[in-house]
């Protein structure tokens, strides 16, 4: 009944505008955003997002952008693609398909660092390694999924099938053979991490990338290393571990911009701030399934500078810092889109950080109409940037590009889809 209940519900919600804001802007939305099944706004959303790596697959090639958005592109695609199908076959298949593009990509970055060439820096190649193994740890997982007698290692039933055959070069990654199950696996992609997250702190205190990659590479971390341990104490101390070196990230912004120099910008800081914020709540969350913590307990004493955010130290409950990082995040997003709007960054920041915003507030929301109407919202402004890129398109200036629209127009359909699961519950 629960099952027949869902599905009478998105067929009376599935049609109109029901969730989708209106009158918007210039009014104008995507084709296939209104009117439309929630099936049918799944497949639009993988569309887009279809576009928006092709759009960012050409822009890398030539040197436009990096390889590690494409990769976050690819991730979100197939992730899209998986949640759109319970066939397991299809499941496996577009498992296999995502590797075989990581593959790729980390083969002709493996050539580039040998001849020295632009894109074959460490953090592009260790970020992209890991991928390969996290996919292939997803394929033995989802091979072993639903076997009456599993295999808890998740090996493959032939030691190479899973794994692309007579990809590229036929180069593979050390470790990944078909001996290797996924506990093996894990532990060659936590390196990989490991190296990715000191390649872009690197690269960030020497001015030649953005926070971005940093944090999104340090998240990365901490979720595969907290999928290795259920040990209370062992989770509270990687967390704490991600707190520091997010603690460090934001010392150093501030000093960028006391001096006044490059990655000192308001939006780095808001957005390495807002990342302290983050693991603090985790590190509390995780600590209140124990014991209650204390003002201090778990935030780093005499760390770095020994500077602290506003609003971390005290009597800060989990709710209190939650706000503070809905807060932060809001003002990174501010700062982010005034710097897209003067033509200073690319929109895949300013989309990252509205995303951001939103599950930042969505955690701290339980009432479900309150979370489809915070959902509805980010709708609203997805659209307003997707229809600033449209315009942008249509008068052939800068932002205007094919990527940029594909990107933003990607993100509509995120939003959509995730009003159609909240309304679903």
């Amino acid at each position: 009944m629960k099952f027949l209940s869902v599905l009478l519900l998105l067929s009376a919600s599935a049609f109109g505008q029901e969730g989708i804001p209106n009158n918007v802007g210039t009014g104008l939305l995507p084709p296939g955003l209104v009117g439309e099944t929630y099936d049918a706004i799944k497949q639009s959303r993988i569309e887009a997002l279809q576009h928006m790596v092709q759009a960012m697959e050409a822009r890398y090639q030539e040197g436009l952008d990096d390889v590690i958005r494409v990769m976050h592109a690819d991730e979100e695609l197939a992730i899209a693609k998986l949640d759109a199908t319970n066939v397991k076959q299809e499941r496996l298949d577009t498992i296999e398909e995502v590797m075989r593009s990581a593959l790729l990509r980390w083969q002709r970055i493996v050539e580039l660092q040998k001849v020295g060439g632009r894109g074959g820096d460490r953090a592009s190649e260790s970020t992209t390694r890991a991928a390969v193994y996290r996919y292939r740890n997803m394929w033995l997982k989802e091979k072993s999924a639903g076997r009456t007698q599993p295999n808890t290692n998740g090996l493959a039933k032939s030691k190479l099938e899973g794994i692309p055959q007579d990809v590229g070069t036929g180069l593979l990654p050390s470790g990944l053979d078909g001996d290797a199950g996924v506990e093996a696996i894990e532990l060659v992609r936590l390196d990989a991490l490991q190296q990715a997250v000191n390649a872009a702190r690197s690269r960030f205190e020497n001015g030649l990338e953005n926070i971005n990659h940093l944090c999104k590479s340090q998240e990365q971390l901490v979720i595969a290393r907290l999928e290795t341990t259920d040990v209370t104490q062992e989770r509270l101390d990687l967390i704490q571990e991600a707190l520091s070196s997010a603690l460090l990230a934001w010392q150093r912004a501030k000093e960028l911009q006391r001096v006044g120099a490059s990655g000192g910008d308001s939006a780095t800081e808001a957005l390495t701030r807002a990342a302290v914020f983050r693991y603090r709540v985790l590190w509390l969350k995780e600590k209140a399934a124990e014991s209650p913590a204390s003002e201090q307990e778990g935030i780093p004493q005499e760390f770095g500078t020994g500077l602290l955010p506003p609003g971390l130290v005290g009597d800060s409950t989990i709710d209190v810092i939650q706000k503070s990082r809905i807060d932060v995040l809001q003002e990174a997003v501010s700062a982010l889109q005034s710097r897209n709007d003067e033509g200073l960054d690319s929109i895949s920041q300013l989309l990252d950080a509205q995303l951001e915003l939103t599950t930042a507030r969505l955690d701290a929301a339980d009432a479900k109409q309150e979370r489809m109407d915070l959902i509805q919202e980010s709708l609203r402004t997805a659209l307003l940037t997707w229809q600033r890129v449209k315009e942008l398109q249509r008068v052939g200036a800068r932002g205007g590009d094919a990527g940029s629209e594909a990107q933003a127009k990607a993100a509509v359909f995120r939003y959509r889809s995730m009003w159609f699961k909240e309304k679903a519950g």
